[in-house]
């Protein structure tokens, strides 16, 4: 699915996909008692492309990315309340637009967010590695120094929560923004997950909505070479400004660990799920190297 806004994709065939759902024509329209949908709030460098791939494949038209040229704006409840009620057809929306508010009250639908967040230090580096290896990058500081320069510029001088995945989701920093993070995860269906866990979480989503989530086997994607250490001495150094990010992710452990004992009380069976997993992972990634050797060959 193209990256653009949803009333460009869908402006000129709405009304008729809508029809369809109704009439059960589309994925996952035709037995529903609760319409589900999935909001993949997609925090930057958090393992979203990868994510989004996995959502491409499992809910088909009944996905859209909804990635634009500008994403320097957050979408309100009220307008993500447009997007159910107004594309009967959806399921699953990404995008950078979202926060976690989102209208988990609604009669409308059954709302569920799916949030990634990932260890501070790794996220500053995985932001800097990226825009480092951009040839037109948005970050010209990311090429202008090493990884320490870039940190001292950009983060040391900051504002603590002025900058941050807390933010991000909260559009509020520091303690503030992690509180509102917390009663909205605690109160709904939110699925705060750590990056570092990706494989039991989506162990996770396929366990608790296999209608939606058949097969959640990836090849990771948008990995990005790094040219540069990234020392332990730079947590120090970022512990005052992200703050109320290392809580998130250690928020985010948390309920990652609650929910696995929840529903794997016997490790032994999260681990035989596990191996399971990462056995489809494999076939996955050697299905598309021989897919792309096929391509790179008819091409020639």
């Amino acid at each position: 699915m193209s990256r653009f806004s949803l009333a460009r994709i869908f402006g000129g065939r709405r009304s008729a996909e809508n029809a369809r759902a109704t009439a059960g024509g589309l994925p996952f329209a035709s037995d529903e008692k609760v319409r589900d949908f999935f909001f993949h709030v997609h925090v930057p460098k958090c393992a979203g492309v990868t994510f989004n791939g996995i959502l491409r494949r499992n809910f088909g038209r009944a996905f859209v990315e909804d990635y634009g040229l500008l994403n320097n704006f957050k979408y309100s409840s009220k307008q993500v309340l447009q997007m159910i009620t107004g594309y009967l057809h959806l399921r699953c929306v990404a995008s950078h637009r979202f926060s976690l508010d989102l209208p988990f009250e609604t009669d409308a639908a059954s709302v569920h967010a799916i949030v990634f967040v990932r260890d501070p230090v790794e996220w500053v580096a995985s932001t800097y590695f990226y825009h480092r290896s951009q040839p037109n990058t948005l970050v010209p500081l990311a090429k202008e120094r090493d990884f320490e320069g870039y940190v001292q510029e950009r983060f040391a001088a900051a504002t603590p929560g002025s900058i941050g995945q807390v933010r991000f989701l909260a559009q509020a920093g520091g303690e503030e923004g992690l509180a509102r993070i917390r009663a909205v995860a605690n109160a709904h269906s939110v699925f705060l997950f750590p990056v570092e866990r990706f494989e039991e979480s989506c162990i996770v989503l396929e366990t608790l909505f296999p209608r939606y989530f058949v097969d959640c086997a990836f090849k990771l994607e948008n990995a990005t070479t790094r040219d540069q250490a990234v020392g332990p001495h730079l947590r120090e150094k970022l512990q005052p400004i992200l703050n109320a990010d290392f809580e998130l992710h250690a928020f985010a452990l948390e309920q990652h660990e609650a929910r696995l004992r929840k529903i794997f009380p016997d490790r032994t069976a999260l681990e035989a799920k596990l191996n399971d997993f990462r056995e489809r992972c494999s076939k996955r990634a050697i299905s598309k190297k021989r897919s792309r050797r096929a391509a790179a060959a008819s091409g020639r």
